[in-house]
């Protein structure tokens, strides 16, 4: 086996490891908190307050790793310090006091060990054009299965398996990360001459991509924070969600695993699809009238983040300069995620219960067909 196959599928397994763990400990944590007595506006702060971190970290760990020129230190001290800070918060989960202390540290340690390694595998391998799209697939499919799997353990069984499992996990990706090789690092000189987010922002494409990216976080963030509600009030119960999840993952990382062979298209068309299907993911929220029309606008959802993923990478690979690459795409990451999370923690819950299904799809329906006519700005402008 030929030393960059190796590499490539020491990539895959870390994408794996790293998401594995993060569907086996926080993807279940709020539920733990809640089970272990904490009220749900509680839970919610926590949430928010954790965000509000995971975006801090993400640009103080990008600039971090863009000055050291390479990201491979961060991942492992990202992994060790998600594994510490959860092993602390399990046997505190109905403690709120720590819980508004250890959680937003956690989010402040690990908000942008995911964008890293994204980071990482670009630079590690130019020739491989499908990279991150293609390793990210493991990444969305061992997410769904650590999800359905450790979920049905859990209503069984109980929570005890999440952190054996997450110990499990996270020593496979720190001894894989322990033997992929560093990226190149870059001259100290030049990155301090190239300056950090205030001239990324100074890119006008890079810049619109952000404000694309952000809307589109907006839609989506409030139906996927109240997917449950969601599809109950629309009759259907909570063992739909865990379905939902998992066929929206596979959809998912089938579209990320043709992600080499769609860049045959052109990158505005593949924006304006990406951008485009949240739009039908939010009116068919909004006409939903049973759980198969949300389980339909799932399936979108999907598709959307399986083509804008690689997308939104290419693009910032290709506006911005290497020295500013972990920051920048720190900054999408957090626009789309981050940030919308933000408000979505705050109005999501407002909205379905000022107006159900029907105001919440169509307010973000509203908000999606702002940022499809920017995708319209953006293809221009890249025409251009």
């Amino acid at each position: 086996m030929n030393q960059s196959r190796s590499r490539f599928i020491r990539f895959c397994v870390l994408q794996g490891a790293w998401w594995s763990f993060y569907a086996a400990i926080p993807g279940f944590l709020v539920a733990y908190m809640s089970d272990r007595g904490l009220s749900e506006s509680i839970t919610g702060g926590i949430l928010a307050l954790g965000l509000l971190t995971t975006f801090l970290g993400a640009l103080f760990w990008g600039r971090f790793n863009d000055r050291r020129g390479g990201g491979k230190f961060y991942y492992i001290l990202g992994n060790c310090a998600a594994l510490a800070l959860c092993a602390a918060m399990l046997p505190l989960a109905g403690n709120a006091a720590a819980m508004f202390v250890l959680y937003p540290l956690f989010g402040f340690m690990t908000g942008s060990v995911a964008t890293t390694l994204d980071a990482w595998v670009i630079s590690s391998m130019p020739e491989r054009r499908d990279a991150v799209g293609f390793s990210r697939t493991f990444a969305t499919l061992g997410y769904a299965l650590v999800m359905l799997i450790e979920g049905q353990w859990i209503s069984r069984h109980g929570y005890g398996i999440m952190l054996p499992v997450g110990t499990a996990l996270i020593i496979l990706s720190v001894c894989a990360a322990l033997r992929q090789p560093e990226t190149r690092r870059v001259s100290q000189r030049k990155v301090r001459e190239r300056g950090g987010m205030g001239a990324l922002l100074g890119i006008r494409n890079y810049r619109l991509l952000l404000l694309i990216v952000f809307i589109t976080g907006l839609c989506v963030a409030p139906i996927n924070n109240m997917k449950a509600v969601v599809i109950q009030s629309v009759g259907g119960d909570v063992s739909l969600l865990g379905l939902d999840a998992f066929l929206g993952c596979l959809i998912q990382a089938l579209f990320m695993a043709l992600s080499g062979k769609m860049r045959r298209l052109p990158v505005r068309l593949r924006l304006c699809v990406a951008v485009g299907m949240p739009l039908l993911y939010a009116v068919l929220v909004m006409l939903a009238s049973s759980p198969i029309w949300v389980i339909c606008g799932t399936f979108c959802n999907g598709i959307s983040y399986g083509i804008l993923f690689p997308t939104m990478r290419e693009m910032t690979e290709s506006s911005v300069s290497e020295d500013n690459r972990n920051t920048a795409h720190a900054l999408v990451d957090t626009a789309y995620g981050s940030l919308s999370g933000m408000i979505a923690t705050a109005t999501g819950g407002a909205l379905l219960q000022g107006g159900g299904t029907k105001l919440l799809g169509s307010v973000c329906a509203g908000l999606q067909l702002i940022a499809f006519a920017l995708s319209g700005v953006q293809a221009k402008a890249a025409k251009e």
